[in-house]
């Protein structure tokens, strides 16, 4: 890196004898031929959950996006940038679905976890009903809204449950 005097407040990088490492990666993917090339590979090989991946992406991203509106626009891009668009597309369209597949996991996962507590909640009111009678609707909802932990916890104390107050008494204190 080289600075003009303080007057201009510039400098000047020569991107292809930056040291080859991640934090000069996003400036090495600006750079061109191998430079670009190796950078974007090195870029493709980093696991998809390091934080300098996401933060390059979406600069590479947005270089992507300028690009591409140069190109509808009709204007002249060298062969270098439509090359290099060509490389970012695959690059962008792999990212994209390792975040649908994570999303579709995470959905998954959601999914069953609510599953649990809607059957745990369901299993807690049906052993609650046995036992006291018929439940107003209110003290069903508020079972219904406990988080998993709280059910079981009511679910191993209901037994010591006469009336419906030692139920009410343990929703307020819960």
């Amino acid at each position: 890196m080289y600075f003009l005097p303080d007057i201009f407040q510039t400098g000047i990088v020569v991107i292809h004898k930056l040291p080859i490492n991640k934090e000069t990666l996003w400036l090495r993917i600006l750079g061109k031929g191998t430079t670009q090339q190796k950078a974007i590979d090195e870029l493709q090989a980093l696991p998809p959950e390091h934080p300098y991946k996401e933060n390059v992406l979406e600069l590479i991203y947005k270089l992507w996006h300028i690009l591409s509106v140069k190109k509808r626009k009709g204007e002249v891009i060298e062969q270098e940038d439509i090359e290099l668009m060509g490389r970012l597309d695959v690059l962008y369209k792999e990212t994209l679905e390792q975040y649908a597949q994570q999303v579709r996991l995470e959905g998954r996962l959601e999914g069953r976890l609510e599953g649990r507590q809607q059957g745990e909640a369901t299993l807690t009111i049906r052993f609650l009903k046995r036992l006291l009678g018929e439940l107003p609707s209110e003290i069903e909802a508020k079972i219904r809204d406990l988080n998993t932990n709280t059910i079981e916890t009511l679910a191993e104390d209901l037994l010591g449950f006469k009336t419906l107050e030692d139920l009410t008494n343990w929703l307020s204190s819960h």
